[in-house]
């Protein structure tokens, strides 16, 4: 077998693509894993069932170690009056939590009110929701992934 030195010039070139896809690939997964959270977060956030708000701004996002700190309502309020300014409160504070997460680490969405884990009919139908979502953006970033 002979190697020309065309080839030799392919195979340089194919190494020096792999290093840097070696270094843009988990950033890219890692934005895939950050898009994913958003959509989940924001459809818990905006689709939670509201009265006082406190379900809905306890919606939180952590980096690394699950979030079990309950915290009160953004705005408190009564039949959803304040549901607006908490949602986007609560949304806010999980997007910068999640614009933190480094490619190695993981990210959890969690709601430590003992209530909203009572309420399983509409959480499951809220999260089913959001998984369809975040699969959706998965799958078509995913697509547009290339190794080199």
């Amino acid at each position: 077998m002979v190697i020309t030195q065309a080839g030799l010039k392919k195979l340089l070139r194919l190494s020096e693509k792999s290093q840097k896809a070696s270094v843009k690939f988990p950033k890219k997964v890692n934005q895939i894993k950050k898009d994913a959270a958003t959509a989940g977060v924001r459809a818990a956030i905006y689709k939670t069932r509201v009265d006082t708000s406190k379900a809905r701004s306890n919606w939180q996002v952590s980096v690394g170690v699950e979030n079990s700190r309950k915290r009160e309502a953004f705005f408190k309020g009564k039949n959803g009056s304040t549901k607006g300014p908490s949602s986007d409160a609560a949304y806010k504070f999980a997007k910068w939590e999640i614009g933190k997460a480094k490619s190695e680490q993981a990210l959890y969405i969690t709601n430590p009110q003992d209530y909203v884990a009572e309420k399983l009919e509409p959480l499951d139908w809220m999260v089913q929701h959001a998984v369809i979502e975040i699969e959706y953006k998965i799958t078509k970033k995913a697509a547009s992934l290339r190794i080199y």
